[in-house]
């Protein structure tokens, strides 16, 4: 592409050397440099300058709380209405995991059109892990892991699968651990269930309160920790009475510590073997909501020196 610049007339240029000459005589210095720039800054002084995140927490008015709106709570209402003209239980649960199921299941033969694994098709495999939400690092392992001695060979749908939950089981072995529950003699043995927001802490207590009392024959109860949402505190209830277990509820926005407390209490004057506490999500950046945690903590020790006995 070519730029030009029209150019003046011989009079106009004669005109701006004359008017040069008079504003800048021969002998007068040199015009300074600009100084209109940015200066650069040291590294350290501005690390310094800057403020940390604990920094900005202690100068909020109000703790943080975890997100939620009138609408999400309306909403998980709703969920938990008898749906029974919608199928049994289980069919409804397999409604809602198909979605998670179908992103990787229709993704795989969407990708598998082709016989040979290529490039092409590693690619498209690590991009449907990633958006399945195993991470980038995790993805790119166990792609790499499967596609070491199949590349350029052909393959079938099913060796995909079965060589991605075999990648998959083998980086969750290491990090897997029995759960030993042993009932103390003096109390219930107590069971902290703590995550993110969303990461089915609530629905796993549920889960898990279940196979208790029906395949283990133990006497379970439940204490609603999560005291910021309603809808966390319904739900906890609707899986109490699917179980056939007490539960232990206070209002919204109360103390979560005193929820443990008096759970606690409850539980094992009742010679209850199992206290299974729901807490609100919250990240482990959150300072504030990760010292609630702590103060659950501190306030069960105040009844026995080994609480919790197992933290999820």
């Amino acid at each position: 592409m070519v730029f030009w610049r029209k150019k003046k007339n011989a009079a106009e240029q004669e005109q701006e050397e004359r008017d040069d000459k008079l504003l800048h005589r021969a002998n007068d210095p040199e015009l300074e440099p600009s100084t209109d720039y940015e200066a650069e800054m040291d590294p350290d002084l501005k690390h310094d300058l800057q403020e940390t995140e604990a920094e900005v927490i202690d100068e909020l008015e109000a703790s943080p709380v975890p997100k939620h709106t009138l609408a999400s709570d309306n909403q998980e209402r709703e969920d938990l209405k008898d749906h029974s003209n919608e199928g049994g239980w289980l069919s409804r649960l397999t409604s809602g995991l198909s979605k998670s199921s179908n992103k990787i299941t229709q993704g795989l033969s969407d990708i598998l059109t082709k016989k040979k694994l290529d490039q092409d098709m590693v690619e498209e495999l690590e991009e449907l892990l990633i958006t399945a939400d195993l991470g980038p690092k995790t993805a790119a392992k166990i792609i790499e892991e499967f596609s070491k001695d199949r590349f350029g060979k052909d393959i079938s749908e099913e060796e995909v699968r079965l060589a991605l939950a075999e990648s998959i089981s083998r980086i969750l072995e290491p990090v897997a651990k029995p759960l030993n529950i042993e009932k103390p003699e003096n109390g219930p043995f107590v069971v902290l269930v703590c995550g993110v927001n969303g990461a089915g802490k609530t629905t796993t207590i549920g889960k898990m309160a279940h196979d208790f009392v029906l395949h283990q024959k133990k006497s379970v109860m439940l204490a609603a920790g999560d005291t910021f949402r309603a809808a966390a505190v319904e739900q906890l209830k609707v899986w109490a009475e699917r179980v056939h277990c007490p539960i232990l509820t206070k209002d919204i926005g109360a103390d979560a510590a005193a929820v443990a407390y008096e759970a606690y209490e409850k539980a094992r004057a009742d010679g209850r073997d199992i206290l299974m506490i729901d807490t609100a999500g919250r990240l482990q950046n959150k300072q504030n909501l990760m010292a609630e945690l702590e103060k659950i903590i501190r306030v069960l020790k105040k009844q026995d020196e080994n609480l919790p006995h197992a933290v999820l």
